[in-house]
Parts: C-alpha cells; sequence; structure tokens
C-alpha cells in the first residue's frame, strides 16, 4: 500500500519543464498588467493635466465676466476702464494687453468700491506666463483715489496679483463698440461711456506640451517668438486659444 502511494504521489507532482512554463506564462502575463497599468496611469495623469489647464482658463473667464459686470462710472475724475496695449515691443520684452477697471465687488460691501485688473506676468520659476489678477480693497483704493488717483492701478510690489491660470500667453483685449466688429486699440482709458463690451482672447499651452516643457531648457525668449525651433516642435502644435465677449453694464 505504501509503495503504491508514492509511485501515485509521483506521478501528480510538476516536472521541471511544467513549472518553467508557467513562470514563463506567469511573467508575460504580468508584464502585459503592468503595461497596461503604465498605460492607463499616463492616460490619468494627462487627463488630469488636462483637466487642470481647461479648468483654469474656465475659472479666470468667469472671474473676469463676474468683475466686469461690476463696472461702476467714473469716479472722482478717475476712468473706470482702461485698457492698455504696447504693440511692437521686441522679444523677451514685450508687455500684453492688461485690463484695469473700478468695481462694486459684493464682498467688498455696499458701495464700496475696489480697483482690479488683469494681465500676464512672467513667472521666472515656473518658465511660463500666467494669467494674474490684481486687487485692491477698498480701503486701499479710496486711499488712492484720494490721494494719488494716477496710481490707483499701480501695484509695483506685485502683492496684490493672484495667479489664475498657469502657460497663458497672448492676452489680448479688444473693446466693441454695438454694430462693430471688435479691434486692436492703442492705450486708452474710457472715463465716461464705455464700449458695449470687450472681447479677451488668450492663449493656453495644451496638456501634452505642459508635459513636456517640464524637461526641456524654455525661457522667456522661447515663447515670445513662434520661429523658435523649440516653440514650433513643443508648444504651437499643443496651443488652445479662448476667446469670451463680456458685457459691461454701463457700456454703450
Amino acid at each position: 500500500m505504501n509503495r503504491r502511494t508514492v509511485r501515485y504521489t509521483a506521478r501528480r507532482a510538476f516536472t521541471l519543464v511544467e513549472m518553467l512554463t508557467a513562470s514563463v506564462l506567469a511573467l508575460f502575463i504580468a508584464g502585459l498588467v503592468l503595461g497596461a497599468f503604465r498605460a492607463t496611469a499616463t492616460l490619468w495623469r494627462r487627463s488630469e493635466q488636462r483637466s487642470d489647464t481647461a479648468r483654469e482658463a474656465r475659472t479666470a473667464i468667469d472671474r473676469m465676466e463676474r468683475d466686469l459686470a461690476m463696472v461702476v462710472p467714473a469716479f472722482g475724475g478717475v476712468a473706470p476702464l482702461r485698457l492698455s496695449h504696447l504693440p511692437g515691443t521686441p522679444p523677451g520684452e514685450r508687455v500684453y494687453d492688461a485690463l484695469y477697471a473700478l468695481a462694486s465687488l459684493p464682498d467688498a460691501g455696499a458701495g464700496a468700491i475696489s480697483a482690479i485688473g488683469y494681465r500676464c506676468r512672467w513667472d521666472a520659476a515656473a518658465r511660463c506666463y500666467v494669467l494674474v489678477r490684481l486687487f485692491r480693497d477698498a480701503e486701499a483704493t479710496l486711499t488712492a483715489l484720494e490721494t494719488a488717483p494716477e496710481t490707483v492701478f499701480d501695484d509695483p510690489s506685485g502683492a496684490g496679483e493672484e495667479p489664475l491660470a498657469r502657460y497663458v500667453w497672448d492676452f489680448e483685449v479688444r473693446p466693441c463698440v454695438k454694430g462693430e466688429p471688435a479691434s486692436a486699440f492703442p492705450n486708452r482709458a474710457y472715463p465716461g461711456a464705455l464700449p458695449a463690451w470687450v472681447e479677451i482672447r488668450f492663449k493656453v499651452a495644451g496638456p501634452l506640451a505642459v508635459e513636456k516643457l517640464a524637461s526641456l531648457p524654455v525661457t522667456r525668449e522661447t515663447w515670445e517668438n513662434p520661429d523658435d525651433p523649440l516653440f514650433r516642435r513643443v508648444i504651437a502644435p499643443y496651443q488652445q486659444t479662448y476667446v469670451t465677449r463680456i458685457r459691461l453694464p454701463i457700456g454703450q
């Protein structure tokens, strides 16, 4: 009985060839699973980046729409809307369009007026342009209006800047008059009648560009020069343009 049992057990054991075959199959399946996991993780990461860039751009537009909906009439002789534009600036020194306004924001209190603004600023650490919102609270705005109205939109320290969207450039603001298309403008302030609305447009680097730019020697000149090989290869193919028109409450 014992000999039969031993012979039976030996016949049921795996051979060396079977063990090797099973190991190879297990490694092959594990490789497939790992590859699928890496592909899924890559897609998820890119989806997150795409969601982040789109969300930041959309948030910036929503913020501008809310702010400009509260623009006030001329206050203390200061134009409630100022558009600045410096065309023809050499690459590396270009200052994009900027928009400044006086607005009665809901969170500033009844009758309180704050100075706001939007412009692009170069971020040397991130190596990209960032769309920022400038803000002066009601007290600081009132002090500037009473003592030095011409400085109400100035903030040399940058302390009042709030970053809204990264990898944003070519920020443009165009006034629109009823019945006419939006047009480019020189430096201009609107002390009286405002345009019916303003058209705002800017470019955002797509998620693939953002991912690639993280490991590349990007400089300010790269963003400013469309003929730069790095710009043509990495930024231009993935750039997205956002355009919106915002109606002004007292525009004509």
